[in-house]
C-alpha cells in the first residue's frame, strides 16, 4: 500500500469515526433526556424503579437492579426527576455496544446507523430498556462467535444474561455456528414447520414448564397471540433478501463471512409462520431481527453485480423507511410520539 493509498483509507476511517461518534450522541441524548416517551416509561418511574430503591422483591434480574440502584444514586439529588440518570445510564449500554459493533463489523456504516431508525430497534429500545441492553451486548459479541472464541462469548452472555434472561437463545446460535447453512436442509424443515406448527403450542407450553422461561407470561395480558403483520412483512423482506443473496448473488469465497450469522434470519423465517403461537412474540422477534443492522448491509456489499447492489440497497432502504413511516407516523409504536424531554415539562 502507497502513501496515498494510505491516507485515503485513513481520512475514510476518521470520517467514518466522526460519523458514528456524532449519531451516536445524537440517539444517546435524545433517549436520555426524554420524558413519558416510550410504552413503558410512566411504569418505570412510578412503579418498577421506585420498588427496586425501596428493596421490595421483583422480578428482575441481577445486574438491572444493581444499575437502577447506582443511576438513583447519582440522580435522586434531582428532585423532579429522580431517575433519568438510570435511563441514560440504560440508553448509554445499549447505544455503546451496538455502535462498536457497527464500527468493528458493517462494511456499509451508514446504512447500519440508519437501520437503527429505521428498524425501529431505537424505538423499541426506548421502552424495552433491559431487554435491549442485554440484545446490545450479545449482538457486540457475535463477533466471538466468528472467532470462536467460547471464553469470551460466554462471559458477554453471562452479563447479559444478569440483565435480561432471554437472552439465553444466543447459546443456540453459538452452537448453530458450528454447521453450514444449506438450501435443501432449510427448505425441507421449513415444509416441515407447517406440519408442526397444529402442535406447536403444546411444545412451547411444555417447554416453558421444563425451563421456567418465560413462564409467569403464560396467559397474561401479554399472550395474546397477535404479531404486527408491518413487522413481520419487513422481517420476512430483509431475511429473504439476506438468504437469497448468500446463495445466488454472492461469491462462495464471501460466504464463510455470513455462515455464523444467517442462522439469525434462518430462525427468524422458521418463527414468521408460527409466531403467533409465543407469548411476547414482538419482544421474541427483537431478540433476533436486530442482527440485520450489520447483516443486511454487509450481504448486499459483497453482492458481486453492481446494479443489482444498489438496486437492493435502494430496494430495501426503501422498504425500511415505509415501515417506518407507518410505525412511528401512523401507528405511534411505542408511544414514542409526542417526543417530549424533561426540560419541555418544567
Amino acid at each position: 500500500m502507497n502513501d496515498n493509498t494510505y491516507n485515503i483509507s485513513s481520512t475514510y476511517d476518521k470520517q467514518n469515526n466522526i460519523f458514528l461518534i456524532f449519531d451516536f450522541i445524537v440517539l444517546f441524548i435524545l433517549g436520555s433526556i426524554r420524558y413519558n416517551v416510550g410504552t413503558d416509561y410512566l411504569n418505570y418511574v412510578n412503579n418498577q424503579f421506585p420498588l427496586i430503591i425501596a428493596k421490595v422483591p421483583v422480578n428482575i434480574n441481577f445486574l438491572s437492579v444493581k444499575l437502577i440502584q447506582f443511576g438513583y444514586f447519582l440522580g435522586h439529588g434531582f428532585s423532579n426527576y429522580p431517575y433519568q440518570i438510570v435511563f441514560s445510564i440504560f440508553q448509554f449500554i445499549i447505544l455503546i455496544f451496538v455502535f462498536k459493533w457497527i464500527k468493528n463489523d458493517s462494511l456499509n456504516k451508514g446504512y447500519s446507523v440508519a437501520l437503527i431508525i429505521l428498524s425501529s430497534y431505537f424505538s423499541y429500545s426506548l421502552s424495552a430498556m433491559r431487554q435491549s441492553m442485554a440484545i446490545s451486548i450479545m449482538l457486540y459479541a457475535t463477533k466471538y462467535i466468528k472467532n470462536k472464541n467460547l471464553i469470551k462469548y460466554a462471559i458477554c452472555l453471562v452479563i447479559a444474561y444478569l440483565i435480561h434472561s432471554s437472552v439465553i437463545i444466543y447459546v443456540f446460535f453459538y452452537l448453530l455456528s458450528y454447521i453450514k447453512p444449506k438450501l435443501g436442509t432449510l427448505i425441507t424443515v421449513q415444509i416441515l414447520l407447517f406440519f408442526i406448527y397444529p402442535y406447536g403450542r403444546s411444545i412451547l407450553l411444555f417447554l416453558i414448564d421444563k425451563t421456567g422461561l418465560y413462564e409467569r407470561y403464560i396467559g397474561s395480558q401479554f399472550d395474546t397471540g397477535l404479531v404486527s403483520i408491518p413487522l413481520s412483512l419487513l422481517i420476512v423482506v430483509t431475511s429473504l433478501v439476506v438468504i437469497v443473496s448468500y446463495f445466488f448473488f454472492i461469491d462462495k469465497s464471501f460466504r464463510k463471512e455470513f455462515d455464523y450469522l444467517l442462522w439469525f434470519d434462518i430462525f427468524l423465517l422458521m418463527v414468521i409462520p408460527v409466531a403467533d403461537i409465543f407469548p411476547t412474540v414482538t419482544r421474541m422477534l427483537y431478540m433476533v431481527f436486530p442482527i440485520n443492522i450489520v447483516l443486511l448491509p454487509n450481504i448486499i456489499f459483497r453482492i458481486r453485480n453492481k446494479y443489482l447492489k444498489i438496486g437492493l440497497y435502494a430496494g430495501t432502504g426503501i422498504v425500511f423507511c415505509v415501515f417506518f413511516y407507518y410505525f412511528l407516523f401512523v401507528n405511534n409504536g411505542y408511544q414514542t410520539l409526542p417526543y417530549q424531554t424533561v426540560f419541555g415539562n418544567n
